[in-house]
């Protein structure tokens, strides 16, 4: 029989930056299932996106909300009590060109990959489960296309938590 556990949140911002100012903010939020047989220690970890919202703010305009595509794989072992990891890829591409920066000239348009991973600890406490993600860490962080001169991106996690019940 398998288990599948509540999902839990896993945010990333994604800041596109022109000349040290933030034109473009991609909120990206993540479910990540946990699933595994119900007597088992253990269980694997599904990373789904479930929304991806990408806000464009030009100076003294109001922000334009666009949409992305965004895919997300993840997998790990999370322990019910004790340690455990998950960790997976990220990849957003934006169909539009953002048409940002002065004069809106710029052509960014831009297609983000990076890496991300958490270290994971289960408590049991009477007939809960507590599964908490620690350290969320983001690597090889890529973006191509990224558009005109200056141009550079900064991306953003938040720790995140799952409550179960037992």
């Amino acid at each position: 029989m398998r288990l599948l556990l509540p999902l839990f949140l896993f945010a990333l911002t994604i800041e596109v930056l022109e000349a040290a100012e933030v034109v473009a903010t991609i909120d990206v939020s993540v479910d990540l299932a946990v699933t595994g047989a119900e007597a088992a220690e253990t269980a694997a970890v599904e990373a789904t996106v479930t929304n991806v919202g990408t806000t464009v703010t030009r100076a003294g305009e109001a922000g334009i909300e666009l949409e992305g595509d965004a895919a997300m794989t993840g997998f790990g072992r999370v322990s019910r009590e004790g340690p455990g990891f998950t960790q997976g890829t990220f990849t957003y591409r934006q169909q539009f060109p953002l048409g940002v920066g002065p004069g809106r000239r710029s052509t960014a348009n831009p297609e983000i990959s990076l890496s991300w991973g958490a270290r994971t600890n289960g408590v049991r406490s009477g007939n809960t489960n507590s599964i908490q993600f620690t350290n969320p860490t983001i690597s090889n962080v890529r973006a191509l296309n990224p558009g005109g001169k200056g141009t550079s991106i900064r991306v953003r996690s938040s720790n995140t938590r799952l409550l179960a019940p037992k």
